[in-house]
């Protein structure tokens, strides 16, 4: 069997969570042509925020490759030995740091990023790869400082220095603490964590070198462009600032996601949730997280004499009534955290040509 061999591009945070996760022991390749999830225009940032980053891992036994980034630093963690152990408490902060922390991070870095190479002396208007206007680049900063008062925030009050983990050992830093630094180290190449932080941009200073030293020269080469750091977070969360249309890809797994489309008539329970979108989420996260390109879509349905009745109770339009009750909808499942591609309604344009071609 074959030693496990990391593929990541230079800059990649994430793959330097994975090298820290070894010891700085795995062998680094750059990523194949062939490799599902590094082909241009990848997938869209789903839960992982693993976006187009080409970042795998060849376990060496047949198996398909690792393409999560957690789930590639807890493999290599068990594989070399990571001290301290990956405790409870640090598997906890994995979580959050995939669900919530990374995918906010990377969105950020992305208008960021986009934003600044619009702002570059030279630059013609409307000449930059990707545009961000100032108000998504505030949306985004307010997810990202929404993400950051979740859990991190309040942390860094009990332990401005880390580590996160408690039970990892006095003073030891853990795999928790090498997550939360991955994803918060683009914001701060690019100058822009402070602003929005300064715990976290201190914390960011306090763990770095610690940190590269369990990563070893293999780590510390890996960031040692920042630029390379920052275009690395740009393309992963570029796509939430792509304008190009979804296409199937030619030799790819294509797979589109759907669920039952909710009526307008209520406000969704946590019985919607279960019997309706979340195994679709479910599913769509495995299939990213398996570099399938995958498209998950859903949306509110708006027709039927469901949605004329509860007009008529509320005394409002059918429209009125759509409106109100899709931005419920759409607030409710932001708020659990499903990551639809599209969410749409019935009533659109596009929705009403593509239901006439196919039974025309």
């Amino acid at each position: 069997m074959a030693p496990p061999r990391l593929r990541a591009r230079a800059g990649d945070a994430q793959a330097l969570k994975a090298l820290i996760a070894s010891g700085g022991a795995v062998a680094v390749a750059a990523p194949s042509p062939s490799d599902s999830n590094s082909a241009d225009g990848g997938d869209p940032l789903g839960a992982s925020g693993a976006g187009d980053t080409g970042l795998s891992l060849d376990l060496g036994d047949g198996r398909p490759p690792l393409t999560e980034p957690n789930a590639i630093a807890r493999h290599l963690a068990a594989s070399f030995a990571f001290s301290p152990a990956l405790t409870t408490a640090a598997d906890d902060w994995l979580e959050h740091e995939a669900a919530i922390l990374r995918p906010a991070a990377l969105r950020l870095a992305a208008c960021e990023a986009a934003a600044a190479e619009a702002r570059a002396p030279g630059t013609p208007p409307g000449a930059a790869a990707r545009e961000a206007a100032p108000e998504e680049v505030a949306l985004r900063a307010a997810d990202f400082e929404a993400a950051l008062a979740q859990r991190l925030e309040r942390a860094l009050e009990r332990a401005p220095c880390g580590p996160l983990a408690p039970g990892a050992g006095a003073g030891a830093l853990s795999l928790a603490d090498a997550a939360v630094f991955c994803a918060l180290l683009p914001l701060a190449r690019l100058g822009v964590l402070a602003a929005r932080s300064p715990a976290a941009a201190a914390y960011v200073s306090a763990v770095e070198a610690p940190l590269l030293a369990l990563g070893g020269d293999p780590a510390r080469a890996l960031i040692a462009d920042a630029a390379a750091v920052v275009a690395a977070a740009a393309r992963a969360g570029g796509p939430c600032l792509a304008r190009a249309p979804r296409l199937p890809r030619p030799g790819r797994r294509n797979i589109l996601i759907t669920s039952a489309l909710p009526y307008v008539n209520n406000v969704p329970h946590l019985g919607n949730i279960i019997g309706c979108v979340l195994s679709a989420d479910v599913y769509a996260r495995y299939c990213r997280s398996r570099g399938h390109n995958a498209v998950f879509v859903c949306g509110t349905d708006e027709y039927g004499t469901a949605t004329e009745t509860k007009a008529i109770e509320e005394n409002l339009s059918c429209a009125e009534l759509c409106d109100k009750y899709h931005s419920v909808h759409r607030s409710v499942y932001d708020w659990f955290g499903i990551e639809f591609d599209r969410f749409g309604r019935t009533p659109t344009g596009a929705q009403t040509r593509i239901c006439q071609d196919i039974f025309r």
